[in-house]
Parts: C-alpha cells; structure tokens; sequence
C-alpha cells in the first residue's frame, strides 16, 4: 500500500499545463477588468459648468435680468432657463434663448434679459415671488439655482429650517 502513495504522490504527469491555464485564465480576467476601467471611466467626459450668475427683476418694464458674472463660458444652444413666478413654472428652451441672447455664447459680463411681458403676456408685480434655474442641457445638470425678488428674512436655528429664505 505505501506503493500506492508514493505513486500518487510522484504522479506530477499535466501539473503543468493545470497550472499554466489557470494563469492565462487569470491574465484574461486582469486584461479584461483594465480594458473595462478604461473605457467606462471615459464614457461620459463633459463636465459639469461652473458660472457665477447674478440676478434681477425689473418690475416697472417686467423684465428679469439675469448677468454671467464669472466662471466659464457658457452655451446657449445646450442652456434651458426656468423662470418659477409664483407657481407658475415658465420654461426658455436653448431656440428660444438663441434668439433673446443673439449669439450662441454668454461671456462674463453680459447680461441676458427676458421680458415676460412679451414672451409671454404677464406682468410682474412687486410682490410676485420669483426664482430661476438654469440648466445645462447635455449633462442635465443644474448651473444656477435661485430667487431673484423678496426681502430676506433670516430664519432662526432651532426652527428646523436654518439659513436664508425670501418673504415679501
């Protein structure tokens, strides 16, 4: 019987080629794995605008006023603006935009003004609340977020709701 062991024991017959396909085995999985971060950590490469907007109301012409004030340059043919007016959600698409702003690009410095008068056929009065959101529309991501007319009034810690908030 120790016959047997030994046999066994000394049998190194395909050792080899077990061994080397468990190495080609486990450099496909390494090249695989590599090739995949690679390419999904590039498949959406845009990034997100940064931009420093600042804006306005003009009541007495019922228009909103709304200044790039810093940051990158950002196109207007991939911009959606919404104008919230007491409720009442209005949306620029980046056809409409093109056609306030003139050109297709908004530098640092310029100011963009929609007349929602005109656009469409509602005043603004000095106690409507009004908030914008700008969005990018490729990443769909929010540039600008924000009110634009109200007294600020700071709420009190303790109340749940700390920090700014507008009321008329």
């Amino acid at each position: 019987m120790s016959s047997h062991k030994n046999t066994f024991r000394d049998d190194t017959n395909a050792v080899s080629e077990v061994i080397g396909e468990v190495l080609m085995t486990a450099i496909a999985v390494l090249a695989f794995t590599v090739i995949a971060v690679f390419v999904f950590s590039y498949a959406d490469s845009r990034e997100m605008v940064y931009a420093d907007i600042q804006g306005w109301v003009d009541t007495d012409s019922d228009t909103v006023y709304l200044r790039h004030a810093g940051g990158q340059v950002i196109d207007i043919s991939n911009t959606r603006i919404m104008l919230n007016v007491n409720g009442t959600i209005r949306e620029l698409s980046s056809a409409e935009l093109l056609n306030q702003k003139g050109g297709s690009i908004w530098k640092p410095g310029e100011v963009l003004s929609i007349n929602t008068s005109s656009l469409w056929g509602s005043g603004i009065a000095p106690a409507d609340h009004i908030s914008t959101t700008i969005i990018d529309v490729d990443t769909n991501l929010v540039i600008m977020s924000g009110w634009l007319t109200g007294n600020t009034r700071y709420m009190e810690e303790g109340s749940g709701m700390s920090g700014w908030s507008y009321d008329n």
